[in-house]
């Protein structure tokens, strides 16, 4: 079978930024809109897409002249994808037992142009050494495994979990995170929470992510 489908999702993340006398968070809201194409065979299923993001980062503490309290950037990113999984169906659960997916993104925007404005190291007593991570172009992968309850012809209820990395130059973050669905005919809803940082100990961005996938096509 091969169906074609539409995505959407809201995310909203946070970020800590401490001080030498303060703890803050800047945030991350964004949107996202795709399209990806699935090709699923009896022991496999296939995906490949792209899409786009949109969003604001906020800035929860000042920085000199080079940060205000509260300042907001926009930002936007052009994202890829692919992956498959290996799967075992029943009567009652469909178990994707093993996943492998990698995703490309470009970003850019005034959020990218603000951060290469950023000096590096003891710049501002306040603060502890400062670091900056702009890469504007992120390539990912990600290892993951889902369950899928078929409550009936209509109605599926699922459950996954995933663990990757994000890869640029010399510098690599770790994720994590687990997400939830309901799917009922063409429509499935989904809530994904993540958490990225240079290991599991140390989390860096938290994010919460709220879906809607519809079905276009199928064949």
């Amino acid at each position: 079978e091969k169906a074609l489908y539409l995505s959407t999702s809201l995310s909203k993340g946070s970020l800590k930024q401490n001080t030498a006398s303060i703890t803050t968070k800047d945030t991350k809201k964004s949107g996202v809109i795709s399209l990806h194409k699935s090709v699923t065979d009896k022991y496999y299923n296939y995906h490949y897409g792209a899409g786009v993001t949109f969003g604001k980062y906020r800035f929860g503490n000042s920085l000199n002249d080079f940060i205000t309290e509260g300042e907001k950037k926009d930002f936007y990113a052009i994202n890829l994808k692919t992956g498959i999984n290996f799967n075992q169906s029943t009567r009652v659960v469909d178990f994707r037992i093993i996943g492998l997916e990698f995703t490309y993104d470009y970003q850019d925007g005034a959020y990218e142009k603000k951060l290469v404005d950023i000096p590096v190291g003891d710049v501002d007593p306040g603060y502890y050494n400062i670091a900056v991570r702009n890469p504007k172009a992120l390539f990912s992968y990600n290892i993951n495994t889902e369950f899928v309850f078929k409550l009936n012809k209509k109605n599926n209820l699922g459950f996954g979990f995933f663990y990757g990395e994000t890869i640029k130059s010399n510098h690599s973050f770790n994720f994590n995170g687990m997400t939830l669905f309901y799917n009922y005919n063409k429509i499935t809803f989904s809530v994904v929470g993540e958490s990225l940082g240079k290991n599991l100990n140390e989390t860096v961005l938290t994010n919460t992510k709220f879906g809607l996938t519809y079905e276009l096509i199928r064949n």
